[in-house]
């Protein structure tokens, strides 16, 4: 996709830290900033935190541009290691949320006919992931929220 400013990013709050995702990875403390060097990361655009743990999402840079793939990371301070790749196609994420155990996911996948077409996906606590590519002709999932279920 075409990299503009109406992509969403991400600020959240873990404990008395803020985290701020726009591209790239910051951690904010009071006044001092401290960016996140996030490897194997081309944008992270997302961030929510599930259990006091941050998690931020966006797409690799594995090729890029030419097969970036949606995937999720687990930010724990500054140290960061990679989640879960979410999808093998051409993809990324603009939204994450967590509810309850895990973690959901929304945003694009190029389909064969070379579309960007909405998906999102379900990262269960346990790791499984389930991916649900929505069929229609093109666009992408800029949002995602989870209710809770009693």
């Amino acid at each position: 996709p075409t990299y503009t400013n109406d992509i969403p990013y991400g600020v959240c709050t873990a404990g008395t830290s803020v985290y701020v995702a726009a591209g790239n990875l910051w951690k904010v403390d009071g006044a001092i900033v401290t960016p996140i060097s996030v490897s194997g990361a081309k944008g992270l655009y997302a961030l929510c935190v599930r259990e006091g743990i941050v998690y931020a999402a966006g797409w690799t840079d594995a090729s890029f541009p030419s097969n970036p793939k949606a995937a999720v990371w687990k930010i724990e301070g500054t140290n960061v290691s990679l989640y879960k790749e979410l999808s093998t196609d051409y993809s990324g994420v603009y939204a994450l949320c967590a509810g309850r155990d895990d973690l959901y996911a929304a945003g694009f996948y190029r389909d064969t006919d070379n579309k960007y077409k909405p998906v999102w996906w379900h990262i269960a606590g346990d790791g499984t992931l389930t991916e649900h590519k929505r069929g229609i002709d093109k666009g992408a999932a800029r949002g995602i929220c989870v209710a809770a279920q009693e």
